[in-house]
């Protein structure tokens, strides 16, 4: 066996191994990463959102920070929360958020996605978080086509624009705080299918301070009477410009990883079942704005913190959660979305064994 791919493989993913051991013993602490969508409220009217039918309802239900505090006091040691929406920069208390779990939970990355809209509250909160918080900050950044086309599919006329005013004050930021990384989002629909290509161009030629530039298929309960999802045929073609765009790549993940990623998601688009085993749903739970806790935004709900104690290892250690994760066990769901699916495939023997090969 030629070890150069083996050697490679852990060179360029160093945090497989504490990733990969952590599930091992996971036994000994119920969960490690989190997904916390803080807010219903959003000033963007996305025709790709599986959240449209809570937006900008049940405010007045939304967690308090001093329920936030209550909830991360009990919580325990955190690697990874992602802090969403709605659009999560519209809660004029995220700084102090992030804080909590700084200081409750240890956490050592932060996510944060964004509209770009609130320009001038992204980058001054943004900037207190990074004078607040060592560990690594990550700012997504939301586009979906290039000019009238990230408008349309956006619902905000001007929003493209708005893009490129908040990704230049990122990027300033980004000389100044190594540990911020800027990613951009883009998802894929029958909308933008044939701009996809000259997207991929213009983030690398025109944004030099993205790290990653992450394609997403519509996921959830989207509104299909405006919306429709491509077809299998459409997204290879997608993943065979990508692997093309990257096939001179220097970063590992871009070159060999993240192509092998979207060959799995095409795969699950035609066979239409879970392929590998989905390891993140036992210990990423999915709490939304009112405390609702899920075992992933696909699945049905869990419980609620404030029927807890606001603990959250309580109604994981539920009977309904219990039921939920078997469920998921025994295959009996399947999706393409990216934050479970990514960290299943490095749970994976079968898919490090592709990755470590080169190839789906």
């Amino acid at each position: 066996m030629n070890i150069k791919p083996v050697l490679s493989f852990y060179k360029n993913n160093p945090g497989y191994i504490k990733f990969f051991f952590r599930y091992l013993f996971k036994r000994s602490k119920p969960f490690y990463d989190l997904i916390f969508q803080i807010t219903n409220v959003c000033n963007s009217r996305c025709i790709t959102c599986f959240n449209w039918k809570i937006l900008n309802k049940e405010i007045d239900q939304e967690l308090t920070l001093e329920e936030i505090d209550k909830i991360t006091r009990k919580i325990g040691k955190l690697d990874t929360v992602t802090i969403g929406g709605g659009e999560p920069f519209s809660r004029r208390d995220l700084p102090k958020i992030v804080d909590l779990f700084k200081r409750n939970n240890g956490v050592s990355v932060v996510a944060i996605p964004t509209n770009c809209l609130s320009t001038k509250n992204i980058l001054s909160d943004t900037e207190k978080i990074l004078k607040r918080f060592k560990g690594q900050l990550k700012i997504g950044l939301s586009l979906d086509g290039i000019g009238e086309t990230h408008d349309k599919i956006r619902g905000v006329r001007g929003n493209f624009k708005k893009f490129l005013e908040t990704y230049h004050g990122l990027a300033e930021l980004k000389k100044e705080y190594p540990k911020l990384r800027l990613r951009i989002c883009s998802v894929i629909l029958n909308v933008n299918v044939k701009q996809i290509p000259e997207m991929i161009k213009y983030v690398k030629e025109n944004l030099p301070m993205i790290n990653y530039h992450g394609l997403e298929l519509l996921k959830g309960d989207y509104d299909r009477g405006k919306v429709k999802a491509v077809s299998p045929a459409e997204f290879e073609k997608i993943i065979e410009i990508i692997e093309g765009e990257n096939k001179n790549e220097i970063n590992f993940y871009k070159r060999v990883t993240s192509p092998i990623i979207q060959r799995l998601f095409l795969d699950i688009l035609k066979k239409k079942k879970q392929l590998i085993p989905c390891r993140m749903s036992s210990f990423c739970p999915v709490i939304d704005a009112s405390g609702n806790v899920y075992s992933c935004e696909q699945r049905q709900k869990i419980g609620n913190l404030r029927d807890f104690d606001y603990d959250l290892n309580k109604i994981w250690q539920s009977k309904k959660a219990k039921e939920i994760r078997k469920s998921i066990k025994r295959k009996e769901c399947y999706c393409t979305h990216s934050a479970y699916q990514a960290p299943n495939v490095y749970l994976s023997p079968k898919m490090i064994t592709k990755i470590i090969r080169g190839k789906y």
